[in-house]
């Protein structure tokens, strides 16, 4: 009855290297950079297109200029919006596209500057229309911000405005559309990053503290994880913090291993998450180095000068940085992830200041043979004092750090965080405040998880009904309780389990290329070792099945057998040993296709939920439990009619069935297919829980035991996991079961007992008590360890070995269930 798993296809793996959140103001300050990186060989073409939707360096001609009034403008955009769609319908030159949609966002700036509104479609404005003036929120708004891999810097109370970012950097903005699209393609509901437009990655602290908007970029990359399933790289560039800080090697190192232990608090799985520092493994890792020189060969000191602002007095230790945090974005700096491949998409959400670094990425990967990466730009998050002020490590009032008490918290917040408010109540009662320069209500777009309560505090604070210290307090209790179970989790990562996230090792993940037809292949592979799991189950299990079908059907007034030891003692001595195979043809005839259904289901299953979670685990398994009743039932039945064939006989005087085959055709000439499929309904309550209970249960115990293929004791591990699994399935249905064998024996003496399942039921009890839902469990529990431990043993060690050397590592599914990790930058 039990299988090994199934293999489960995960399409995306997710690099990510931390980012610093906001960099100093000065060039030649210590800053460490790193990049979330998501490689992907199928979901990024439905979502993002072959460039992932990345920026297009181009010089956008025309603009807004000739527009006199708000109206004027709008019918420009709208104008404009049409020629964009015109384009695509008609699909142009990628080039006209992107320059046709780079006018399309200057006139949206240039909208947006003279009305104080965003562009809506369909919502014209009216002709008085005029930005308004919120004092500090439009200080400096005609101010160039400056915002480069060392500086970030604005006048602007609001902040940075990224759609002028966005023009001047030629990239793309994420639009409604695409945010639909990520929902489409992962079943699930997009993440407020996604829909509130801040997305993550920032820049990385200078001191072992690490303040909340260090959080931004692994909340998203956990939530990443968790819908797309995939594995997580995380760099910590403990080698640029020594190159720009005044530090010592083993303080910098300190530092990361601290920062990790953050990191790992969020959450992360250790079976998917490598977390490296570049100081350990760039030198244990050959194919990390040899693309560092490779990039280092193809960009010349002129071009870095042009790009970072190097000086001739910066040490050459800075100017070759650029190719160490470059050498990420490729799937073959980490060989014991992708088996050397590099042809893998890469995807690096990152703040937009570090565009710079990824220009370069982009311009050297085809002249080394690598694909591109792509970009998601995310804005920045705001220090308390307002978001044209920088935040950092060392000013400990500059924000929230995950260190900090509750008490500090409060006092923080109330003390530090700069306020939209007006000056007096009456004020703000009458005039509202501004929530876009309001430092809580800007925390609160980062945290609070339901837009609709964040609209309408948005609306109660313009509007004056809800006034800062109420504001200041929702911030408060969403703030406290948040960085406090931070803190709970990040007790419990120990020096041991930062070892077990930094050591080099293969991430339990799969992925597909639709060119070298894999899928096709993995699914052949899944069928053969099934087959052969299957058989080597049935031949281990068999004598075990006979003697529990033997002691549930026997009669209690005349009893043949006086518990499971004298059966198979009894069977052996007036049969022989081929007695405890008697009935084997069946199963072993039914194999193929019920090991095909459970594979190709529950595969299918997990990867239709799309996440691969203990729940998805239980249903996928449910599924293919229900589907294959059509093949189990039918060959269950004949298997129990030849078990009950000659019971007590050495040698049969006299057979019914000559075989498990001639058996089903007797049944279906004497009773139809009604007769064929006896024991239906009781088969499908037994197999549609029971296989959901086997997978789950083989998921947790997989999960727990850490199954890895360089483990020694991996064989007797996943023995331990596979019986177990098989006894928690057993557990969980027997009672059903032995109705079931009842049911599909009945007849055999020529006479039919029961009238159907409640019938069998009331007999069963009223002649021997409720322990009649216990006879042959021991057999069973004994047999079910066995046979599931072989199995599961037997699928996975032929798996290793006809995918020795292949592109790819086992499915995570077969071992242990699959889980994504990031990847960190040194902090």
């Amino acid at each position: 009855m039990r299988h090994g798993a199934p293999l489960h296809c995960v399409d995306w793996t997710l690099v990510a290297s931390q980012a610093h959140q906001k960099p100093p103001r000065y060039p030649g300050s210590a800053r460490l950079v790193g990049k979330i990186r998501l490689y992907s060989c199928r979901h990024s073409e439905q979502l993002w297109g072959c460039e992932f939707g990345v920026k297009k360096m181009t010089d956008c001609q025309g603009d807004g200029e000739g527009a006199k009034s708000p109206l004027e403008l709008y019918e420009k955009l709208t104008a404009q919006g049409d020629v964009v769609r015109t384009l695509k319908t008609a699909k142009v030159d990628k080039a006209n596209i992107d320059a046709a949609v780079q006018l399309l966002l200057k006139l949206k700036v240039d909208y947006k500057q003279m009305t104080g509104q965003d562009y809506k479609a369909g919502c014209p404005p009216s002709e008085n229309s005029v930005a308004p003036n919120n004092g500090p929120a439009a200080d400096g708004a005609d101010d160039e911000d400056t915002v480069d891999p060392w500086n970030v810097s604005t006048s602007n109370a609001k902040g940075v405005d990224y759609d002028k970012l966005i023009v001047r950097f030629g990239s793309s903005k994420i639009d409604k559309e695409l945010v639909d699209r990520i929902e489409k393609v992962s079943g699930q509901k997009p993440h407020r990053f996604l829909r509130r437009g801040i997305f993550f990655s920032h820049r990385g602290p200078s001191s072992e503290s690490m303040h909340v908007g260090h959080l931004i970029p692994f909340i998203f990359t956990k939530w990443l994880q968790d819908v797309f399933d995939i594995p997580l790289v995380i760099q910590l560039t403990d080698d640029e913090k020594y190159l720009w800080k005044d530090l010592t090697l083993e303080d910098c190192h300190r530092f990361a291993v601290e920062n990790a232990k953050d990191i790992i608090a969020c959450g992360f799985d250790v079976n998917k998450t490598f977390i490296f520092s570049d100081l350990d493994y760039m030198g244990a890792t050959p194919e990390f180095y040899r693309n560092v020189v490779k990039i280092q060969k193809h960009v010349t000191f002129n071009q870095v000068k042009g790009i970072f602002g190097f000086t001739d007095s910066d040490c050459i230790g800075k100017i070759s940085f650029p190719a160490i945090q470059a050498a990420p974005s490729f799937s073959n700096s980490f060989p014991q992830i992708f088996k050397g491949r590099k042809d893998i998409q890469c995807l690096i959400p990152c703040a937009i200041d570090q565009d710079p670094y990824f220009r370069m990425t982009r311009d050297v990967a085809p002249r080394i043979g690598y694909p591109k990466p792509a970009l998601l730009h995310s804005t920045f998050f705001p220090a308390l004092q307002g978001a044209q002020t920088k935040m950092s490590a060392s000013d400990a009032n500059s924000s929230i750090f995950l260190t900090d008490t509750p008490k500090q918290i409060k006092n923080k917040v109330n003390k530090h965080a700069f306020s939209g408010g007006k000056d007096t109540v009456e004020e703000h009662r009458k005039y509202g405040g501004n929530p876009d320069v309001d430092v809580a209500f800007m925390y609160l777009t980062f945290f609070l998880e339901d837009d609709e309560q964040l609209e309408k505090i948005r609306q109660d604070y313009t509007s004056g009904a809800l006034l800062t210290g109420e504001l200041k307090k929702l911030l408060i209790e969403t703030l406290q309780p948040m960085i406090a179970q931070h803190q709970e989790r990040r007790k419990q990562v120990t020096d041991e389990t930062v070892k077990q996230f930094m050591t080099p090792r293969p991430l339990h993940f799969n992925f597909y290329s639709s060119k070298d037809g894999y899928r096709f292949e993995g699914m052949a592979l899944d069928f053969a070792a099934g087959c052969i799991g299957g058989a080597a189950g049935v031949l281990v299990g068999h004598p075990f099945d006979t003697v529990k079908v033997r002691l549930q059907v026997q009669n209690v007034d005349k009893p043949l057998y006086r518990g499971t030891y004298h059966c198979f003692q009894s069977i052996i001595r007036q049969e022989s040993m081929l007695g405890l195979y008697k009935g084997i043809g069946s199963p072993m005839m039914g194999l193929t296709f019920i090991n095909a259904i459970v594979f190709g289901v529950q595969g299918n299953a997990m990867r239709k939920l799309g996440r691969d979670t203990p729940l998805n685990q239980f249903l996928a398994g449910a599924s293919a439990g229900t589907i294959q009743c059509v093949i189990c039932c039918p060959m269950e039945l004949a298997k129990t009619r030849m078990q009950m064939q000659g019971t007590g006989e050495k040698k049969s005087k006299r057979k019914l069935y000559k075989n498990s085959l001639d058996c089903l055709v007797r049944i279906y000439k004497k009773e139809g297919i009604r007769g064929i499929n006896r024991g239906m309904v009781t088969t499908l309550m037994r197999e549609t829980p029971g296989f959901g209970v086997y997978f789950l249960a083989y998921d947790v115990l997989t999960r727990s035991l850490g199954c890895e293929p360089e483990d020694p004791y991996m064989i007797p591990k996943l023995l331990f996991a596979g019986g177990m699994s098989g006894i928690a399935s057993w557990l969980s249905t027997y009672p059903v079961d032995v109705i079931k064998s009842r049911l599909q024996a009945d007849g055999v003496g020529g006479v039919n007992q029961y009238n159907g399942i409640m019938d069998c039921v009331r007999q069963s009890l009223k002649k021997e008590g409720w322990r009649v839902f216990t006879r042959g469990l021991t057999s069973t529990l004994l047999r079910a360890f066995p046979v599931n431990a072989t199995t599961f043993a037997t699928v996975t060690l032929f798996l290793l070995y006809m995918r020795e050397g292949d592109e790819c590592s086992i499915q995570e599914s077969e071992l242990q269930s699959v889980q994504l990790q990031p990847q960190t930058t040194s902090m």
